[in-house]
């Protein structure tokens, strides 16, 4: 079954240390099963997450627990309302799904049973304008080596024109101190923490989506689609490098001859 990931949900996360692994997550939401009539199933329509993930040389589909503190009501009203704008690393045990009003989503995805945990934007970002309002502009981004995550939001001071001349303040806001918290309560807290968080220099992680996803274009067996995509994980992104570097006319073939070696 072919599957193109969804660049603006899916986010690559690398854990350095003896093996060099790293994953790949795609978050999506779903509507929640029901054995409801139709008509009380429309009314109550809910979703909850369900991860595509790549890690450990194989794909799964998880339906992670997402805690927010709040309740599961909560949750599902949170998932239901959800808009993911990017996707950051954080650390080497974390990937962050951030929707610009609502918060972030962390997740732990080299635990055995990864579960999302909501962490809202500051009390100072909600009392501002809405992402939809005038002149207003807000990013997360990473920061401190990958270890802290920050929070920008742009908008006009009072009185100033919403002209491109308008004056505007610039209010950098730290979520880590929630991030910490979350990371202390997340029963997965074994993961090692490591120096790095980035792949190595020359590999980015729209190459490695882009080695996947270009694979189902090949129109092997399945057989040899699983094998190939085992491939592509080994060596740190770097079979990955070695087939985005071939004419494309060549890469079905030079995949073919890797999966002939691993059988040899």
């Amino acid at each position: 079954m072919q599957h193109h990931l969804d660049e603006y949900r899916t986010g690559l996360l690398r854990r350095s240390g003896e093996d060099d692994e790293f994953a790949v997550a795609e978050l999506k939401l779903v509507e929640a099963a029901s054995e409801d009539t139709p008509e009380k199933k429309q009314k109550q329509k809910q979703m909850v997450a369900e991860l595509l993930l790549f890690r450990h040389g194989r794909w799964s589909v998880e339906r992670p627990k997402t805690i927010n503190g709040e309740g599961e009501h909560a949750a599902a009203d949170l998932l239901s309302s959800w808009t993911t704008r990017t996707v950051l690393p954080v650390g080497d045990a974390d990937l962050c799904w951030v929707d610009l009003y609502r918060g972030l989503l962390l997740c732990r995805v080299f635990d055995k049973c990864p579960v999302l945990r909501h962490v809202p934007l500051p009390v100072e970002a909600m009392e501002m304008e809405p992402l939809t309002g005038p002149g207003s502009a807000r990013n997360v981004c990473v920061t401190g080596g990958g270890h802290m995550v920050k929070l920008v939001v742009v908008f006009p001071r009072n009185g100033a024109s919403s002209s491109k001349e308008g004056y505007t303040d610039l209010i950098p806001s730290l979520v880590m101190d929630a991030v910490d918290e979350a990371r202390k309560n997340d029963a997965g807290n074994s993961a090692p923490s490591s120096c790095k968080s980035l792949p190595e220099p020359g590999m980015h992680a729209s190459d490695i989506l882009a080695g996947f996803q270009e694979v189902p274009s090949y129109g092997l067996d399945r057989d040899d689609m699983v094998k190939a995509y085992n491939i592509l994980g080994l060596d740190n992104g770097r079979r990955i490098r070695s087939l985005l570097g071939l004419p494309k006319n060549m890469r079905k073939d030079w995949l073919l001859m890797e999966i002939k070696s691993m059988i040899a």
